[in-house]
């Protein structure tokens, strides 16, 4: 009896371990999706307001209702849309990823405001244009949105937009936003190129695959160790 507290002791870091591990999957597989491009203002009446949003092929099994774009008003923080990837058309496919995009009349012109992206209710990400906010309500609630660091304005030629540039990429990290410039919806941006995580290219959704069988994996070993500590088996 008096050695168990050791061996409970001995378990705490592996389950350290494994969450971390857990936590790793989800970020690794949310990583691949991500808002590639937009456009709210332009000089005139705005005209042609949309958001493109780009899903990797480490990705390519998850239902698009499952993925949603929120809108968010800065100056108070509140959501005032929202959209799931399955309403959105279908644009190019570039190396494995997939282009979405979905015209949004009426999207807020700034000073700030912003969109957040999330897979089943957890956050991916939660950006904005001209400054920063935190988001009240809804899945960015309590969030402080990142500055994409560009803008559109009253001046913007119509047709253009704000978008992700550089790469080769996989994920949004890997590349920074420029603009305005000229549109490109449903396409990669001028600039943009892809790589596949893994390097060479996987079969259709093979590669989601895998992460959800090694995440399942990692969950289930915590399960396992979590309950041998409580019944004092470990």
């Amino acid at each position: 009896m008096e050695l168990r507290p050791v061996n409970q002791l001995r378990i705490i870091p592996i389950v350290a371990f494994v969450t971390v591990n857990v936590m790793s999957c989800a970020q690794f597989a949310i990583g691949s999706i991500w808002i590639n491009e937009l456009h709210y203002d332009n000089i005139g009446g705005d005209v042609g307001e949309f958001v493109e949003v780009v899903v990797g092929p480490d990705m390519s099994g998850v239902n698009l209702s499952d993925i949603a774009l929120t809108l968010y008003n800065g100056s108070n923080g509140s959501v005032y849309d929202t959209h799931t990837l399955d309403t959105f058309m279908t644009g190019s496919l570039d190396n494995g990823f997939q282009f979405f995009s979905i015209s949004i009349p009426g999207i807020q012109n700034g000073a700030p405001d912003g969109l957040a992206l999330d897979l089943s209710g957890t956050l991916i990400e939660f950006i904005s244009y001209e400054g920063s906010f935190t988001g009240v309500g809804g899945i960015a609630a309590g969030v402080t949105s990142t500055d994409i660091g560009v803008a559109e304005s009253s001046a913007t030629p119509i047709d253009f937009s704000l978008g992700l540039t550089g790469g080769p990429g996989s994920m949004a990290s890997d590349f920074m936003w420029v603009g305005p410039m000229s549109g490109s919806r449903g396409a990669p941006n001028p600039g943009q190129s892809f790589v596949q995580s893994g390097g060479a290219v996987p079969e259709p959704g093979s590669a989601s695959i895998w992460v959800i069988v090694v995440c399942s994996l990692f969950i289930a070993l915590r399960k396992r160790i979590v309950s041998g500590v409580r019944a004092g088996n470990c």
